[in-house]
């Protein structure tokens, strides 16, 4: 995505390095002005919640600042263009230098062009960022030493270019403002199963499970008639989940196999109670538990529980 207009004459023979530096330093003031002028306009937003505070300065990013934005954008393309040559002129060392200083002067417009709240965190990222910028800019002039009216008359050449560049590519500017925008993270598997567990599978499997509680309680003080009651409360439940199909669907699709034939087994078991066959009923209650600490095993992964 080029902003920087194409016929922007490349810089004389040994000046690559200089018009570089002289582009940076632009361009670092161009952000730093523009920040201010942020700054100032969430000053006046400040009775608003956060979030709507953000979206305000966006707007105001995008309605007031788009043309020096994709200015600033067209100069990071010349820059580019320029880096190599500069290279060739200097040393390997300078060339890497104007490189991070390049990459701090990208950041800090993108920055600016996608400020974050809140206000004080935004102004604080800026501090930081200029203050990269002049900590490179010190050692860069360990290496190369450029005249302030020889870093002018550099730029001279190229304001018109950035100047018609801004204009003329704001439709571009926004593209590449969506290329940068965070994007929303896509939910991790282990996210997604929690997520399902909560809402759909507890919810539907809870008067299962209370069923069960209700007849282990009766079996456990050998209460014939509150065996005989729950097993049929039981099976009643259970015969009702296992019509549910989406109450076994889960995000990971190895878990529905494991879990359905639980309650199969939990059908059966009832079924066999509510018969009065208890050897059938410690068969199923048996096949029932292995098949329970089986899919309690795999799903302990994802910190949760069948």
């Amino acid at each position: 995505m080029a902003f920087a207009s194409a016929d922007a004459p490349a810089p004389a023979q040994g000046r690559a390095a200089s018009t570089t530096l002289a582009l940076l330093e632009y361009q670092r003031d161009l952000c730093d002005t523009i920040a201010g002028r942020v700054l100032n306009h969430w000053t006046g937003l400040a009775a608003l919640a956060e979030d709507e505070q953000q979206n305000r300065v966006r707007e105001f990013v995008l309605e007031k600042q788009l043309s020096d934005l994709a200015g600033s954008r067209s100069i990071s393309d010349l820059i580019d263009r320029f880096l190599p040559d500069a290279g060739r002129e200097t040393t390997d060392e300078t060339a890497a230098s104007l490189r991070r200083l390049a990459n701090v002067a990208r950041e800090t417009c993108d920055v600016v062009a996608l400020p974050t709240a809140p206000q004080q965190a935004f102004s604080d990222r800026m501090t930081a960022l200029l203050d990269r910028f002049e900590f490179e800019r010190v050692e860069l002039g360990r290496l190369l030493v450029v005249a302030e009216d020889d870093l002018a008359k550099a730029l001279e050449p190229y304001l018109f270019h950035i100047q018609r560049a801004g204009v003329e590519a704001e439709g571009e500017y926004l593209a590449y403002l969506d290329s940068i925008r965070e994007k929303p993270k896509a939910p991790t598997m282990a996210e997604l199963m929690r997520s399902w567990h909560a809402a759909v599978y507890t919810p539907k499997v809870t008067p299962t499970k209370r069923a069960l509680s209700a007849y282990l309680q009766a079996r456990s003080v050998q209460d014939v008639r509150q065996i005989g009651a729950s097993c049929r409360v039981l099976a009643t439940q259970v015969i009702k989940l296992l019509r549910d199909d989406e109450a076994f669907q889960a995000p990971d699709d190895r878990v529905t196999p494991m879990l359905r034939p639980i309650y199969i087994e939990m059908r059966s078991l009832a079924t066999s109670c509510t018969a009065g066959n208890q050897r059938k009923v410690d068969r199923h209650f048996a096949t029932m538990q292995t098949k329970l600490q089986t899919a309690a095993t795999f799903m302990a992964r994802y910190k949760i529980r069948p």
